[in-house]
């Protein structure tokens, strides 16, 4: 939701929009997720959310050994070989006890830096407009290795493809510039982005789900499809300049790698499809 709040802001600030006109969204974005480079191959390795459901098992399958239980508790991310078998009922590895693909937060059996994302907790001081007593907050500072960072996967409308494309590498355009997020004026939130596709994408049709973006639901049904959930309360500030006071209304959504379940028919309207591969 950051990202597409960000883009419906640079439209109306480069005049793709005007004030008061509705946008049109005639595409599906997921959140962002990591991705870094394999440093033997030099090919970029994605991440996709780890699902709310128990990884697939065999009969036969050894159980895990307690000392391996924690590090496969801390995985938050799986390359896209261990998503897919997640994700189609496959098991993970035939050897659940081998701490090759455990690197921190993810699981992949790519040779990567597992320390590619570092955190710093800085200290900032809020001074009030009204003179009053200054206010001590934390920050997190996230940083990237070279060949590192976040990226997003991208389902356009394709009879309006090329010119929904166009308005939103315009707004990608201002918005490397300008920064997404707090502290811009300071240099935070600033990037540069490339455009490509990951290949061999394709599943079985399913009329189970897993969310790759935060998710509103749009009516009581949709709400009482999640089966495995987690919620998350999203809100913050208005960005645009004439409503830099203004707080947006707060409101709880599904947060990344919930599972859902939609009667087939309806199945279409929801996730991110690719016959053969997705623009990212």
């Amino acid at each position: 939701d950051t990202l597409y709040a960000a883009i419906t802001a640079a439209w109306f600030e480069i005049g793709v929009y005007k004030q008061g006109e509705t946008p049109e969204y005639n595409f599906t974005i997921s959140s962002l997720f990591p991705f870094t480079q394999d440093q033997h191959t030099k090919e970029y390795v994605y991440f996709f959310p780890k699902p709310f459901v128990p990884a697939p098992r065999t009969p036969h399958m050894p159980e895990i050994l307690p000392e391996l239980i924690k590090k496969y508790k801390r995985i938050q991310y799986y390359d896209y070989n261990f998503f897919s078998n997640y994700i189609s009922g496959q098991p993970l590895m035939e050897n659940p006890n081998s701490v090759a693909p455990l690197k921190g937060e993810h699981m992949t059996l790519r040779h990567i830096n597992p320390h590619f994302i570092s955190s710093t907790v800085r200290q900032r001081v809020q001074i009030p407009r009204d003179f009053s007593d200054a206010e001590p907050f934390y920050m997190e500072e996230l940083r990237f290795t070279k060949g590192s960072g976040l990226y997003c996967i991208i389902q356009y409308d394709e009879e309006q493809k090329e010119k929904q494309q166009a308005k939103v590498r315009a707004a990608l355009d201002l918005l490397q510039e300008n920064g997404i997020g707090t502290d811009r004026n300071i240099g935070y939130g600033r990037f540069s982005y490339e455009e490509g596709r990951i290949s061999d994408w394709h599943h079985e049709p399913s009329s189970y789900f897993v969310n790759l973006s935060l998710f509103c639901p749009g009516s009581q049904a949709e709400a009482q499809a999640a089966l495995r959930y987690s919620l998350i309360k999203r809100g913050g500030w208005i960005s645009h300049h004439q409503h830099y006071n203004h707080r947006k209304k707060s409101l709880y959504m599904f947060s990344e790698g919930g599972v859902f379940h939609f009667p087939k028919e309806a199945s279409n309207s929801y996730l991110i499809k690719g016959d053969s591969a997705i623009d990212i």
